[in-house]
This record gives C-alpha cells, sequence and structure tokens, in this order.
C-alpha cells in the first residue's frame, strides 16, 4: 500500500460535484435494475455471467506498459461497437 495518503480535500469543487453525480447515478441505476428485474433468457445471462467471471480472472501485461489490461475488455469493447 501506498506511504501516501489521498484525500479529496484538493479536489476543486467541480470535480467533487461530478464525482458525486457519478455515484448518485450508478446506486440509483443498480437500484432500478434490482427492482424491475426481467431476464427474456436467463441461460444466456447465466453464460455471459460465467464467461465474465472468468475473464475477469485473466490479465495481459502490455510490453512498455507499467499496469495490466483485463481480457473481458476486448469482449465487451467487441459486443459494444455492434
Amino acid at each position: 500500500m501506498s506511504a501516501h495518503s489521498h484525500s479529496w480535500k484538493p479536489l476543486p469543487a467541480g470535480a467533487k460535484a461530478f464525482i458525486g453525480l457519478v455515484v448518485f447515478a450508478g446506486t440509483a441505476t443498480l437500484l432500478y435494475g434490482a427492482i424491475h428485474q426481467s431476464s427474456k433468457n436467463i441461460a444466456e445471462f447465466i453464460c455471459y455471467l460465467g464467461i465474465a467471471i472468468l475473464a475477469s480472472r485473466l490479465k495481459v501485461t502490455l510490453p512498455g506498459i507499467t499496469g495490466t489490461l483485463s481480457v473481458s475488455f476486448i469482449p465487451t469493447a467487441l459486443r459494444r461497437s455492434r
């Protein structure tokens, strides 16, 4: 763990407002989805969930970059481009 403590104090008010808005929107979306559940094809959902769980455990190390890239990033990007 880093010895430096990260604080919200140096962030501008606009950045704090944006982060708060994103957290609020994400929470509202999660609650809405939990309340209004509907699945036309539960088997397809379970398959995608299983693949996502397996892919999230795989990491790719890229040359020249200090971090890693999740394998699930590529299928997600391809599915959204359709």
